[in-house]
């Protein structure tokens, strides 16, 4: 790190004081809905505002997906100058437009036999928010997520689908007594397996903004969502900006899904109109746009 010229980030730097003069490219992990930085007023956002001013070295640059909502939301929260947020592009959304070989990376296969088994099988994959902070310190556990997963995987199997969970990695779920349900692993790196998914379940996480480039069925489980939205804060009006069903109950949710899975998807233009809105590219070039940044 005391040598390096440039360090890319996505989340708080790990040996900050050993950079140096590098040049800090911040690359973020996700669109804001839930308010973030300085917007989100809580007591862990004041003291990284202190250590970001007083202390830490500060970001050089921060990469946004787009000039307009994007990156006003940033703007407002971390006040970074308009040549410090950039509109690159997210890195992690490179594999949604080209295979990559990931299993050369573990070096034991584990990305690729993933990405096989969902490549091969109709898959829900469902990605609640960890709720840190709204339920006590810990969260939710995954029995408090609105799920009763028996049924679930019941309904998953008579229709021939699998519901996978990736959870935070600070959750722990146990899914080994269903057949057609399934945890995966802390190691996966979803967006190698994002593409192959045939519909996302979520409630306030970004994955959805990513999903988009995929333009498949997005079903919104926002179960908590007076509590949630009050606890923490929303940028936008929730209904205006996802792009499919709401579901309040499981009941209604298991209705949205088999409404997708008889092919009856009318939210495809409203998918259209957010990618068109929250991304200026949509290429799988964002990590060479970085780069750029840095000759």
């Amino acid at each position: 790190m005391l040598r390096a010229e440039s360090v890319v980030i996505s989340h708080d730097l790990v040996g900050w004081e050993f950079l140096g003069g590098a040049t800090v490219v911040q690359t973020w992990h996700g669109n804001a809905l839930k308010t973030i930085g300085k917007d989100a007023g809580s007591d862990s956002a004041l003291i990284r505002e202190w250590l970001q001013t007083h202390l830490l070295q500060d970001w050089d640059y921060i990469t946004v997906t787009g000039g307009g909502t994007p990156k006003r939301t940033f703007g407002s929260a971390f006040q970074y100058s308009e040549d410090q947020i950039v509109e690159t592009g997210y890195p992690r959304n490179d594999p949604l437009y080209r295979e990559i070989d990931y299993s050369g990376l573990d070096g034991i296969g584990k990305h690729e036999s993933w990405r096989d088994h969902i490549n091969e099988n109709k898959c829900i994959l469902y990605m609640p928010t960890w709720r840190r902070g709204i339920y006590g310190s810990e969260g939710k556990a995954i029995e408090d997520h609105g799920l009763e997963l028996e049924s679930v995987g019941e309904f998953c199997e008579q229709r021939g689908f699998e519901f996978l969970l990736k959870l935070h990695p600070s959750e722990e779920g146990e899914t080994d007594d269903y057949d057609a349900v399934h945890t995966l692993p802390e190691y996966l790196d979803i967006y190698d397996v994002l593409s192959d998914v045939d519909i996302l379940v979520t409630d306030y996480s970004s994955i959805y903004f990513d999903y988009l480039h995929v333009n498949k069925p997005i079903v919104f489980y926002p179960y908590d969502l007076d509590t949630y939205e009050s606890m923490r804060g929303f940028y936008f009006d929730y209904d205006e900006v996802t792009p499919g069903p709401s579901a309040f109950s499981q009941s209604e949710l298991l209705r949205s899904l088999d409404e997708f899975m008889c092919g009856n998807d009318q939210y495809e233009p409203q998918r259209r109109q957010l990618l068109n809105e929250f991304y200026d590219h949509t290429d799988g070039k964002s990590s060479k746009r970085i780069m750029r940044i840095l000759e």
